[in-house]
């Protein structure tokens, strides 16, 4: 493990707080080959393989963000998809990106003004000392504002075009990573390709970078890591004049009214590109979909022939390119609006960022102005992760049957028994807005439990490595949930449990340790403690989100800013051990064949540039 360079973290990525102007949405469609498959083993689980997905159309629109209008279109349905595809991306992301550099146009009398009567820089609050600089925009050659020299420096052009996609990790990067033919074309333009993926088969993100002439990137990226819910319920949940791009595209209103929402389509029944011939609309039984074992409503059908009729549709290859540039378009409406709530409330825009945690984590360092220590000690480290043991999941009664006076069938002969369902809101915002490790982190030799009060009348706080008893006089009244959980094998897995054992060389925050033994645990020895500065930095940030999640629009507005709580711990707990690296070749001196392989490795460096000392895990209890 390599020790992180920073002593400090603090927020940085000023140019991700500029907004991205040129943005790609696209998506595939696909014809679905059937296979025949047997499996003969009735004793073990199995997969069964019923169809070959080839990719057989594409939309790709590319939005102008500062005018919210389409900048280009491009639909295709057809063999040679993905070559198809990659022919027209890396041409019309190379036009993008090579877009001439305008010069700053002339200041108004007032922004002069402004200009000179400016004594600190806006973006990191420093005085300036010699080095204001007049900020513009690239792309306009409008006037910004003032910045020191330092700011302006990282708030230069972008050199990348965003591509998204709805479930690139799950389903449209197998399309591009697998095509020969595409892989003799990046290679020809000199393309090379990296990625950053979960494993061999999930692929967070992966760029083409490429000269013409400019160094040019393109990065692929997955809408779904950042809204982890269908296209359907996130259009659903755009309000008319949210749906700016498809308004556009369709300009009379009826049939914007017709297509602002996300339309049905017979996927199990497109099993061969000759099928995009047909003449009319599969009747409803060809609209099954075998992976939910569901067909659509009465009334979905009838939405699809009346847009078969409104559209004046010809054939199946029609409709396909009506489906695929409306879902598009929905995924662009729903993404802007998106990029412009982020915009709004944290000053950043999620085209810069990989997934929703990656955002939440500098929106939490931006809002908060924290500066936190990074852990360079490998024996702290590892110390302090040993107290990460994951959440609890346990059914210690596994059946009860309610019965009283409230209820219909109620026996007054049987005992009384009543159910109870609890559960806590905000639980681990609740556990963020505590006080938390910041700084100052080094072990304490010949520590006692006495300190703690000395500690925390100097805002500070420990974690400790304890060996701890559970008298069994406790055991019958802890049954239900007993203390201090433990991660032990169980045959060929690890499980958290919940027992009765004693606990050694447990790792647990000091809270956590004086609650135990307010409860009767004995501790037995004290073996090592990390003391640290705390305090309630977070809580701010926390409150920001708790109180837009009140005042949010609609249901997609909730998730999201509770996501932007749970994401800053869930990046906390990071564990950067199982982090792969995972090469896509397509040089045949590197590999066996001309089309695309993958490689995967695990890590031999890893940084250890996370903070695990977050540590509101068992912080959390206090309320269970």
């Amino acid at each position: 493990m390599i020790k992180p360079s920073n002593d400090y973290i603090e927020f940085s990525n000023i140019q991700k707080t500029q907004k991205h102007r040129f943005v790609c949405y696209a998506d595939f469609e696909s014809v679905i080959y059937k296979i025949d498959s047997v499996n003969n083993s009735p004793n073990k689980s199995w997969s069964e393989n019923v169809g070959k997905h080839k990719a057989s159309a594409f939309c790709v629109i590319v939005v102008d963000s500062f005018t919210q209008s389409i900048y280009e279109m491009k639909s295709y349905v057809g063999y040679n998809t993905i070559l198809k595809f990659n022919e027209y991306i890396l041409d019309v992301c190379a036009r993008l990106l090579n877009k001439g550099d305008e010069k700053m146009k002339n200041l108004t009398n007032e922004e002069l003004e402004c200009y000179n009567n400016c004594n600190s820089c806006p973006q990191c609050e420093n005085v300036f000392d010699g080095d204001k600089v007049r900020d513009h925009d690239h792309w306009t050659g409008l006037y910004r504002g003032p910045l020191c020299n330092a700011c302006n420096l990282l708030k230069c052009r972008n050199n990348f075009i965003p591509v998204f996609f709805h479930n690139l990790k799950g389903y449209d990067s197998h399309h591009i990573i697998s095509d020969e033919e595409s892989s003799k074309l990046l290679k020809k333009k000199g393309v090379e390709i990296k990625s950053i993926s979960a494993n061999i088969e999930k692929f967070i993100s992966f760029s083409y970078i490429y000269k013409n002439p400019k160094r040019c990137e393109i990065r692929f990226l997955d809408s779904f890591g950042f809204m982890p819910s269908s296209l359907d319920y996130l259009s659903s949940n755009l309000q008319d004049e949210e749906c700016v791009i498809t308004n556009k595209y369709y300009k009379n209103e009826k049939m914007f009214n017709l297509l602002r929402r996300k339309g049905v389509y017979p996927y199990d029944f497109m099993d061969s590109f000759k099928k995009y011939s047909n003449e009319e609309l599969p009747p409803i039984e060809n609209f099954y979909n075998a992976l939910s074992g569901e067909n659509i409503s009465e009334e979905s059908y009838k939405y699809a022939q009346k847009v078969w009729k409104e559209t004046n549709c010809k054939n199946l290859e029609d409709y396909t390119r009506i489906y695929m540039i409306n879902d598009v378009l929905l995924l662009a409406d729903v993404f802007e609006t998106f990029r412009n709530v982020s915009l709004k409330e944290y000053k950043l825009d999620p085209c810069w960022y990989y997934t929703s945690p990656g955002l939440a984590w500098d929106a939490m360092l931006k809002k908060t102005g924290v500066k936190l220590q990074t852990i360079k000690d490998i024996e702290m480290y590892n110390f302090i992760e040993k107290g990460i043991r994951g959440g609890m999941c346990n059914t210690m009664l596994r059946y009860s049957k309610a019965n009283n006076k409230y209820m219909s069938n109620y026996n007054p002969e049987e005992e009384s028994k009543y159910l109870l369902y609890l559960d806590a809101n905000n639980l681990y915002g609740w556990a963020m807005s505590q006080k938390l490790p910041y700084d100052e982190f080094e072990f304490v030799e010949d520590f006692t439990l006495e300190m703690i009060d000395d500690l925390v009348s100097k805002e500070k706080g420990c974690i400790l490595e304890v060996d701890l008893d559970y008298p069994e006089e406790l055991h019958d009244k802890h049954n239900d949930l007993p203390f201090c959980p433990e991660n032990k094998r169980v045959g060929s897995t690890n499980k958290l449990i919940n027992d009765f054992s004693p606990k050694r060389n447990y790792v647990i925050h000091y809270k956590a340790l004086l609650q135990v033994l307010d409860h009767g645990l004995i501790l037995k020895k004290i073996h090592r403690v990390i003391t640290f500065k705390e305090s309630n930095w977070l809580a701010s940030y926390i409150e920001l989100n708790t109180n837009l999640r009140k005042n949010a629009k609609n249901d997609f507005e909730k998730d999201f800013f509770k996501l932007m709580n749970n994401s800053v711990f869930g990046k906390t707990m990071e564990n950067v051990r199982n982090r792969v690296d995972v090469k896509v070749v397509s040089d045949m001196n590197k590999i066996f064949y001309y089309f695309f392989r993958r490689v995967q490795t695990k890590r031999i460096k890893i940084i250890i540039f996370t903070f695990i000392y977050f540590i509101t895990d068992p912080m959390s209890t206090f309320i269970i």
